[in-house]
């Protein structure tokens, strides 16, 4: 669309924003992702922040299950870690949406005219953590046991907490930086849990009137559950092949990774507090959907 169009064109035109160390925890550079309890417009843009790991579970169901067409920074002729989806079963509205880790880098293209939606499906930072590091391990990065890696140059700590506050690797984090990222995501993110992704498509899909074409019949709607139902249940297959690698909960390396992760432990305590906050979540969606007939009623 033309409105993707102009944004991809000022990041193409993008370098890096430079930010005085002391300003990082400032709404400036995501001041233009939506509130979650303002009503969604024609012209908001779906944004996806991506957790840093071999798989991609969302983008998976929004390609097979969704029928998405998907274009990539490199087709995109962007020096960035962006993806374009492209909803087909979608109505004209809210059908693009754009994935990337890059939470704060891609937050900057949207304008006061054109917000981003923001959306994420976070994972305990211990398992997130592991899933990282065995993929540098499969992908012949690095040879060597995980908690050498947990004190090595390639191990990234609290990468949440640093993605939402802009912090760079080598900055010094502090409760202050914790409170700032829960505000935002209790303020912009819509939530979800990799233990809950079902229910969390089902959100997304009503948060963003992806159901309300016309074009989705009963059967393609049906199509859809099989279809969600068949990559979780796959996802579990794999994940009880690596249930045996994980670290054991209590055990030394995680109590290590818990300690090396601290603040995004407590964010994640925090994000399943808002997630299992029902009645918070329905009063969100029902704000979206308030020119619409919805079933969803207001949780006092």
């Amino acid at each position: 669309s033309i409105v993707i169009l102009m944004m991809l064109n000022h990041l193409q035109n993008f370098n890096s924003i430079a930010i005085d160390g002391r300003d990082r925890l400032s709404w400036d550079g995501i001041g233009n992702l939506a509130d979650l309890y303002t009503s969604l417009q024609s012209n908001d843009v779906p944004f996806l922040w991506q957790m840093p790991t071999g798989t991609h579970l969302l983008e998976d169901i929004l390609v097979e299950c969704f029928g998405a067409h998907t274009k990539n920074s490199l087709s995109l002729g962007l020096e960035t870690d962006l993806t374009i989806l492209t909803l087909n079963s979608a109505q004209s509205l809210n059908k693009n949406v754009m994935l990337s880790p890059e939470l704060f880098r891609i937050s900057t293209i949207f304008s006061p005219t054109v917000h981003g939606r923001l959306f994420t499906l976070l994972r305990h930072p211990v398992y997130l953590t592991f899933d990282r590091y065995h993929n540098l391990v499969t992908n012949n990065i690095i040879q060597m046991p995980i908690d050498k890696y947990l004190y090595s140059s390639y191990f990234d700590d609290n990468w949440i907490t640093r993605s939402i506050t802009n912090s760079e690797k080598n900055d010094l984090l502090s409760d202050h930086h914790v409170k700032f990222a829960k505000e935002v995501l209790r303020r912009k993110c819509l939530l979800g849990l990799h233990e809950n992704v079902q229910e969390f498509v089902n959100r997304i899909e009503r948060f963003f009137r992806w159901n309300d074409d016309e074009s989705v019949t009963k059967i393609e709607k049906i199509r859809r559950e099989t279809c969600l139902s068949k990559i979780i249940e796959e996802q579990k297959l794999i994940e009880e092949e690596m249930f045996s690698q994980y670290p054991k909960e209590g055990s030394y390396v995680w109590k290590l990774i818990e300690k090396k992760q601290k603040f995004d432990m407590e964010i994640f305590k925090y994000a399943i507090a808002l997630f299992e906050d029902e009645a918070l979540i329905k009063y969100k969606i029902q704000r979206q959907r308030s020119k619409f007939n919805s079933d969803f009623v207001d949780g006092k």
